[in-house]
């Protein structure tokens, strides 16, 4: 899959929300990690364009009202991350909190309709997507040295990225469950 630069052309991922609680309905997830990679150009090139520097990961019904409230990140719906060109990868540490909203979204959804999971999700198909958009982050220092965003706007410049993706490729989630006694 793609990632390009101006605005305008966005990855959907499909976060396995189900599959992660599956057998895990009384667990904690205490940890959920995706890592990206970059697919290499074939051939170098003194023409090839540069590459996002930062990505967005939010979640698709929430995009729109993102870049117009001029938001940012807020690690529960929407996370940046910087690729990392030792691995050659965009890795976001915990997406737990996401992972747990979505879940518990579709929960208390299925409670207040009495619809099954089945009927849920066909009403709402967007509720386990997200989209990766590259951006630029402007950031600030408090005076306890903790870097804060405060300002996170679409990438304009001209980059381009491969990732592995795509409708038969797979990524993996790492996942770490807590149950409490």
């Amino acid at each position: 899959t793609y990632l390009k630069t101006p605005a305008g052309i966005c990855t959907e991922v499909t976060l396995p929300i189900t599959e992660i609680y599956k057998d895990h309905q009384t667990d904690s997830v205490s940890k959920a990690r995706l890592t990206l990679t970059r697919l290499n150009n074939r051939k170098p090139s003194d023409f090839s364009l540069g590459i996002p520097q930062k990505l967005l990961l939010i979640r698709k019904s929430e995009m729109k009202d993102f870049f117009r409230e001029r938001k940012v990140s807020d690690a529960q719906t929407s996370y940046t991350t910087n690729f990392d060109a030792v691995y050659n990868t965009y890795t976001f540490e915990n997406l737990c909190r996401l992972v747990s909203f979505c879940h518990h979204e579709k929960l208390s959804g299925m409670r207040e309709s009495g619809m099954s999971e089945a009927e849920w999700e066909a009403a709402h198909p967007d509720w386990n997507k997200v989209l990766l958009i590259p951006v630029n982050v402007t950031t600030t220092q408090d005076s306890y040295g903790f870097t804060k965003e405060v300002s996170v706007t679409h990438d304009m410049s001209m980059n381009i990225v491969r990732l592995v993706g795509g409708k038969n490729a797979t990524q993996q989630m790492q996942v770490i469950y807590s149950r409490f006694r």
